[in-house]
């Protein structure tokens, strides 16, 4: 885990439709001292754009009823100022290219699920610190 890299203080949105799985999420980005804001649903998540500048992404997949995470992503790439910001699949389906397949429709990068604080924040590094 680096703590000697300064983090940005626009925040991360992380968007989530498991309870379980964003306080998961949301404690790892406070011990790695990420601000962040939470959306339950890819809609919620594109009302939180027109209140928010973000830094970054996380984004499930599979976010049940309504947009799937990649959905999403192709409506915030729509989105002029975010056009170009880091934006990472967060996901349990991880087989038969799936990172390829995400990255191809316009996803940064890949977190495959389930996670831990250092991959996380390996992705962080590389993208927003």
């Amino acid at each position: 885990m680096t703590t000697t890299s300064p983090i940005r203080k626009i925040p991360i949105l992380a968007v989530e439709d498991n309870p379980a799985n964003m306080n998961y999420l949301m404690f790892i980005l406070k011990k790695l001292n990420v601000a962040s804001v939470s959306a339950p649903t890819a809609e919620e998540a594109l009302q939180l754009l027109k209140s928010y500048e973000f830094s970054c992404g996380l984004f499930d997949i599979n976010l049940g009823a309504g947009m799937s995470g990649l959905d999403l992503m192709e409506k915030v790439r729509e989105i002029n100022i975010y056009k170009n910001i880091p934006i990472i699949a967060v996901t349990a389906y991880y087989g038969g290219g799936m990172h390829k397949k995400l990255i191809d429709k316009g996803f940064t990068d890949y977190l495959a699920k389930p996670y831990d604080m250092v991959q996380l924040d390996a992705l962080l590094e590389k993208y927003i610190r």
